[in-house]
């Protein structure tokens, strides 16, 4: 990924957190991550879960917690100071779009193993958690959208916290915002002790 940019479009703040880039060039406009966010504080976000090596169907799930993370970051930079006094409610939907089937698992980038080198040992034992997990179950495939269960449009607001059981601060609010189910793609749990 390339540097980062953030621009004003029209009446909307466009951040990317880096072009997406082949080795022919840069990709079209809609094959790219971005957060957009709209002069009322409503947000949509495109993160795209890609594999640049054509033998293996794996895609690896952390690039998408790191770039939901960074989204996050980006937003509470930007509108932060607006909640929870001056935010009624927020939006949220959520979808998997499913173009090519692939293979979820979280492992490490090799960016983040280069500045954390000590993750190496935790890196392994998840290659070896997989290993186990898909000789017994075999590969967790994603085919279509419809496999993984939709959540749909739904409102953020202080009675849903409460329901939820969560305070009505900026933190909680954001963090419902950005958090995303999607993302746990690939876990795997340890089975529970009976």
């Amino acid at each position: 990924m390339q540097t980062f940019s953030l621009s004003l479009v029209g009446n909307s703040i466009v951040y990317t957190p880096g072009g997406v880039s082949t080795t022919s060039g840069h990709l079209p406009a809609h094959t790219n991550n971005f957060l957009e966010i709209m002069a009322d504080g409503s947000a949509r976000m495109r993160i795209l879960l890609l594999n640049n090596n054509q033998k293996d169907t794996s895609v690896n799930m952390f690039s998408a917690i790191a770039i939901l993370q960074l989204y996050k970051e980006m937003y509470t930079h930007i509108m932060g100071k607006l909640f929870p006094s001056k935010m009624v409610y927020a939006k949220k939907y959520e979808a998997l779009t499913v173009r090519k089937q692939f293979q979820p698992v979280i492992l490490y980038d090799e960016n983040t193993l280069a500045v954390h080198p000590e993750y190496q040992i935790e890196q392994q034992k998840l290659l070896q958690e997989l290993h186990e997990h898909r000789k017994i179950m075999g590969a967790t495939t994603v085919i279509t959208d419809d496999r993984i269960p939709k959540t749909g449009l739904y409102t953020v607001d202080k009675r849903q916290l409460e329901i939820w059981g969560e305070e009505y601060t900026s933190e909680s609010i954001i963090n419902e915002l950005f958090g995303s189910r999607f993302t746990r793609l690939g876990a795997i749990f340890p089975p529970e002790d009976e």
